[in-house]
């Protein structure tokens, strides 16, 4: 009988420890501390996030800095932020605009396989890169820049293993472009016209770029229509070949044609389990479709049927932040208005196996945000980075939280330094801080927790968790071969 129980026992004995660990360091979401110290009374918008191959994160965002504002959404620097185990490091003011009254527009921030950082944004109009080793990039001299194009919106894709950088932008409302440099951002190619337009009713705005496993670029824009008040109408999808070098297909994804279809636009692609590509896009305030999804199995060949999302939720509110954890599954988050909601909250959703989950608002009703920016580390550390709106002034604020799924330990990585020279000065229209020591603006001291990690392996948790029984198999051996 004792035998026959033994089965039992073990399995018991395995997935009540194992479950155990799963479940152990899951963690709601963080109450938002704002990266700026609101004592400044500066408003910073547009955050942007990356994880550096160490498993640490980086974040830029802008904020308008001196007097004569222009309007709300003007910024003319840009500030860095590191995130450690004692919480966000002071943001120091890494680029600033040449004269106080040009503005400046970050999009894009990606980390590279040998150890930078790339900066992508826009001053004065001119698409520029700016790049600095990730151990000096709280330091303003250490980021080297580079003049792209005339252009707007610029976002960046870095291929891990080739280094070959990718920018595609949006030039003069009309054409949608690439370019690439394979040294490191020191020379760039001449950019790749990918679509234009001639049409004086129509212009063209990028949306994002994304390299699949087999090098293939992908990038997505707008079509904007001057019939709708210049909102967008299209959503647009085209893939290079690997390496980024010929054309393989351009594609309208979607297309409002009535007067009461939803204006498309923030069109955002990320990866998923097992290679899968997926493309999300947005819809118009007060349309009732939901938010828009396609997903690819084979690096964007070929594409699902659009789906309408979460029906109810509406708002032209910046692309949507997606990634995926080291289970798989791949974490959404949109800000939207919608169910009884008149302006946009964030709003979390999780695609499992084929399917969505219900999505969850994260926060009171009156937390105002929008622009959510996500990366994951570790494999289960969701960072989200979002602007409040407050009603004093808008505060790029962070979250965090750890979700069911293996924690994956980052490798050891050694991060190249830069070496800051006197004489070094800005190259291109960006103005790089000077030589000095760049002044810090103060930040609070905040309550920043710090996301847990498991002090143990699964393996070592399995291992501990069949140690009784296997003491209590051994007993009922040696009680069976003792003489009766």
């Amino acid at each position: 009988m004792i035998l026959r129980a033994l089965p039992l026992f073990l399995l018991v004995a395995v997935v009540i420890p194992a479950s155990a660990y799963s479940q152990a360091d899951v963690t709601p979401w963080s109450k938002p501390i704002p990266l700026l110290d609101p004592a400044t009374h500066l408003e910073s918008l547009s955050p942007r996030i990356t994880i550096d191959p160490a498993g640490k994160a980086h974040a830029v965002f802008q904020a308008w800095t001196g007097e004569g504002k222009p309007d709300r959404w003007a910024a003319n620097t840009i500030f860095y932020t590191t995130l450690d185990e004692s919480g966000w490091s002071i943001p120091i003011d890494i680029v600033v605009a040449p004269a106080s009254t040009i503005l400046i527009d970050v999009s894009d921030i990606a980390s590279t396989s040998d150890g930078y950082l790339v900066l992508a944004y826009t001053v004065a109009g001119d698409v520029t890169v700016a790049s600095a080793p990730i151990a000096g990039a709280a330091d303003a001299r250490s980021w080297s820049t580079s003049l792209i194009d005339r252009g707007s919106r610029p976002r960046i894709a870095i291929d891990p293993e080739s280094l070959r950088w990718y920018v595609g932008y949006d030039v003069d409302i009309n054409m949608i472009r690439l370019a690439h440099s394979s040294d490191g951002g020191v020379t760039w190619s001449m950019p790749d016209n990918i679509a234009t337009t001639n049409d004086p009713g129509t212009a063209l705005s990028f949306g994002s770029i994304f390299l699949t496993a087999d090098d293939s670029v992908h990038l997505t824009w707008t079509e904007n229509s001057v019939t709708r008040s210049w909102q967008g109408v299209a959503i647009w999808h085209a893939y290079m070949s690997p390496g980024g070098d010929a054309l393989a297909n351009v594609r309208q994804v979607a297309r409002s044609s009535a007067p009461g279809d939803p204006t498309l636009d923030g069109s955002m692609m990320c990866g998923g389990q097992n290679g899968m590509l997926h493309l999300f896009w947005n819809n118009g305030v007060g349309s009732a479709t939901g938010r828009f999804h396609q997903w690819s199995a084979d690096n964007g060949v070929t594409w699902s049927k659009t789906e309408a999302i979460f029906p109810g939720l509406s708002g032209q509110t910046e692309r949507a932040g997606c990634a995926t954890d080291s289970a798989g599954y791949l974490h959404y988050i949109t800000a939207a208005n919608g169910f009884g909601f008149s302006h946009a909250i964030i709003r979390h959703a999780v695609w499992r196996d084929g399917r969505w989950s219900d999505f969850e608002n994260l926060w009171s009703f009156d937390y105002r945000a929008e622009t959510p920016n996500l990366a994951i580390s570790a494999g289960n550390t969701l960072h989200l980075l979002l602007t409040h709106f407050g009603e004093q002034v808008a505060q790029v604020v962070y979250t965090s939280r750890v979700v069911d799924a293996p924690h994956v330990a980052p490798p050891v990585f050694e991060a190249p330094v830069r070496v800051a020279l006197d004489d070094d000065e800005p190259t291109v229209v960006a103005e790089v801080a000077p030589a000095q020591e760049p002044t810090p603006l103060p930040v609070g001291q905040f309550n920043r927790a710090s996301p847990t990690r498991n002090a143990f392996p699964l393996s070592t948790v399995l291992q501990i968790s069949l140690l009784p029984s296997l003491l209590f198999l051994a007993v009922l051996i040696a009680l069976r071969r003792r003489p009766r």
